[in-house]
């Protein structure tokens, strides 16, 4: 399975997108410290690709809009947000309401290793330590084959925690440079188990 479009093939999702990000990044965040709308356009073109039931992206926000507005428009798909901050999530349901989209399944941390069977994530969770040491426990919770985006790969050092987390697991890194490379330079990786 290819894991790396080029651009012209997901342009039709930028700009479907981009609208509601720029809404979203005036009103609620700003560009710097939401998830790119490059990695938002990757995100929508893996779920297409893979056809995931059990989604969950950790930092709510418009990655939290992107997974709902996928399942609002394909049956028998779960949707989990995960913050640790509740102002945050509160902010995040009330932009998914003004937007007609669910606003269940925003979870805390604990409430969400408390689950388990993801097939896919996005990765762009609070910021330092915490996002570190949280990129372990994220893992043991995708299914076997599932497929965690990993934001900021850009920074070394949350780099290399990505690098041990997916290497514990037995799972492979994959460049999305090409794919998701934002106007401040940030970029995501892909962990999957790869081919067996």
């Amino acid at each position: 399975m290819n894991l790396q479009p080029d651009r012209e093939e997901t342009h039709h999702l930028f700009e479907r997108l981009f609208p509601v990000y720029r809404e979203y990044c005036t009103s609620v965040s700003v560009r710097w410290m939401a998830l790119s709308i490059e990695t938002c356009v990757y995100t929508w073109w893996l779920c297409e690709q893979t056809k995931p039931h059990r989604l969950v992206d950790l930092g709510s926000g418009f990655s939290s809009y992107v997974l709902r507005l996928y399942q609002s428009e394909h049956d028998d798909v779960e949707v989990v947000s995960v913050d640790d901050s509740p102002e945050w999530l509160e902010k995040t349901a009330r932009f998914l309401k003004k937007h007609h989209l669910p606003t269940d399944g925003l979870l805390g941390p604990d409430e969400f290793l408390a689950t388990s069977g993801y097939d896919l994530a996005i990765y762009d969770y609070s910021g330092g330590e915490i996002r570190e040491a949280f990129m372990a426990p994220t893992m043991e919770r995708m299914n076997d084959d599932g497929f965690v985006i990993l934001d900021d790969a850009n920074h070394i050092v949350h780099y290399l925690w990505m690098a041990k987390a997916t290497r514990d697991r037995g799972w492979a890194l994959y460049s999305l440079v090409e794919q998701t490379l934002d106007q401040v330079e940030r970029h995501a990786v892909l962990a999957h188990r790869g081919p067996s």
